[in-house]
């Protein structure tokens, strides 16, 4: 994989140049993240792989204050600075290593399936160093055992996809407790939406619950989905 890949990553893995559909991107993060994130606005939060910067503006309009975004694209943090975010290009790893502000809130979203396993122990515990005493980290991951794996494959710079238990492997060592998993199912945002949702709980998760059960003897805590959400308390 070229050095470069991902200074240009918007362009080269999108053919339209953006990887952010804002009516889309608000509805996903109220549904599976703004109800888990503390009430106080003035909570420091930090978004590593922030890319344009599609969170960290939602979080902005929900009255969070505090807000700060690494990426390693110069192309996206051009496109997050022009709607004035607090944003830096910068390899996650060695900003957490000159870096001293402590953080309430750290989201890994759609980022460590890009890492080498090396690097991914590295961050983890940077990461664990670098939050308040019970601070949150959240992390979102392709999950390896949904059906045919369509976003481990979607990205030639995803070297892997996670399950709970591959996780929860990764994050043994860490320090951090109160691990907790969360499916990312289909969510209403339109009318197909609300028949992907109904079909998905009445009929797909039920089959994919009963061959996981008949063939490995295991529902892997019943997440089936593309991705899944772990967060996790210092």
């Amino acid at each position: 994989m070229p050095d470069n890949m991902f200074e240009n990553y918007a362009s080269l893995i999108n053919e339209n140049g953006s990887v952010s559909n804002p009516k889309y991107d608000e509805r996903y993060f109220k549904t599976f993240y703004l109800n888990k994130l503390p009430k106080d606005k003035n909570i420091k939060i930090l978004d590593i792989g922030c890319g344009s910067g599609k969170y960290l503006k939602i979080l902005k309009k929900q009255g969070y204050t505090n807000l700060f975004g690494l990426d390693i694209s110069e192309e996206q943090i051009k496109m997050a600075k022009q709607t004035n975010l607090n944003v830096q290009c910068s390899d996650a790893l060695e900003f957490l290593k000159n870096n001293t502000e402590k953080y309430d809130v750290i989201f890994l979203i759609d980022v460590l399936e890009h890492i080498d396993l090396q690097k991914t122990f590295e961050l983890i515990d940077l990461i664990y160093k670098s939050l308040e005493n019970e601070g949150s980290f959240f992390i979102q991951v392709p999950n390896a055992i949904a059906p045919l794996s369509p976003l481990r494959y979607a990205d030639i710079t995803h070297k892997r996809a996670y399950t709970t238990y591959s996780l929860r492997q990764t994050l043994k060592f860490s320090g951090f407790k109160d691990l907790k998993f969360y499916e990312l199912a289909p969510f209403v945002h339109g009318t197909k939406s609300f028949v992907r949702k109904a079909l998905w709980h009445l009929m797909i998760k039920p089959i994919i619950k009963s061959f996981m059960l008949t063939s490995y003897g295991t529902n892997f805590e019943k997440i089936y989905t593309a991705n899944f959400l772990c967060i996790l308390k210092k």
